[in-house]
């Protein structure tokens, strides 16, 4: 089983607040903007090794924290070559081979205009339910391309000032990656959730599903998770307003505008935490027939 596209779909999980540090058999805590929650069978692991793992993914790839690596490059100007960390290059170079395998449904080079949506911090537009015009949208969509980046030898530059990257439809893969690495490395079997991101260690796990609108069901449906697979979900139920009855949400597509084409949640089934997060992205955007053609032949 390489896929699940689950339409209308979105995980259901228990969210836990922020316990105790050392060791755990369920070390919870808070990073990257959302909650982790990691259920061992067999042992404990340190509560402070996962904490660091996903505090330094943010200082890498955060684009609301002023101090971190994306955020630097984000802020840099035209043609300023910025040498790239080890992570920061892998995760790019993973992002690009994303963005070509859709053909830009995924695509980290969107940002200014999540921004211009107010998907972005400080959230002015989102807060106050504002609709970009068309002319602002067209002026920026030119700066949300591919073309508009150079990589060579772990060094970036961008064309604009305006130009910069955004990370987050597909970090969480890769802290989910991360995380299950560690749970490997030491013969743990577990499952582990990073804000809806799960992976399963070292045996297979039941997922149940849940409707991602209100809905008096526990859940719609469950599946069997294989040992060390992951599962990604995105969806328009995150971060949203609703404007004249119109739900605008934090997912755009290539038109600039957010997705509007029926589907409401995705989930993609992957080896890979990085692939999965960023097709249930991509099909997102794809839409229905798309989204699934594009799945049976990846």
């Amino acid at each position: 089983m390489k896929r699940l596209i689950g339409c209308v779909l979105i995980l259901t999980l228990s969210i836990v607040m922020f316990c105790a540090c050392g060791l755990a058999n369920n070390p919870t805590g808070f990073a990257m903007g959302t909650f982790f929650d990691i259920s061992i069978e067999n042992g404990s692991i340190s509560v402070n090794d996962i904490q660091e793992i996903l505090d330094n993914i943010d200082s890498l790839f955060s684009t609301s924290r002023e101090n971190s690596e994306l955020s630097a490059f984000n802020h840099a100007i035209a043609n300023q070559k910025i040498q790239l960390s080890k992570d920061v290059a892998y995760l790019y170079e993973k992002a690009v081979e994303c963005y070509d395998s859709t053909n830009g449904a995924f695509n980290p080079f969107i940002y200014p205009i999540v921004e211009l949506w107010g998907f972005a911090p400080p959230f002015n537009r989102l807060d106050e339910h504002t609709i970009p015009n068309v002319n602002e949208i067209n002026a920026l969509l030119p700066l949300c391309t591919k073309a508009n980046f150079h990589f060579e030898n772990g060094s970036l530059t961008k064309l604009f000032d305006s130009c910069k990257i955004d990370f987050g439809a597909i970090a969480k893969g890769y802290a989910i990656d991360k995380i299950r690495d560690y749970l490997i490395d030491r013969n743990k079997h577990g499952l582990i959730n990073i804000g809806g991101n799960l992976a399963a260690v070292g045996k297979n796990y039941n997922i149940g599903l849940a409707s991602p609108r209100e809905s008096d069901a526990p859940y719609l449906l469950s599946f069997k998770l294989p040992k060390d697979y992951t599962c990604s979900t995105s969806g328009d139920y995150e971060k949203y307003f609703i404007q004249n009855e119109h739900r605008y949400c934090h997912i755009i597509d290539k038109n600039g505008y957010p997705t509007d084409n029926g589907i409401m949640s995705v989930s993609i089934i992957d080896k890979s935490g990085i692939k999965a997060d960023a097709l249930s992205t991509a099909v997102m955007v794809m839409g229905l027939e798309s989204g699934l053609d594009f799945c049976k032949i990846n």
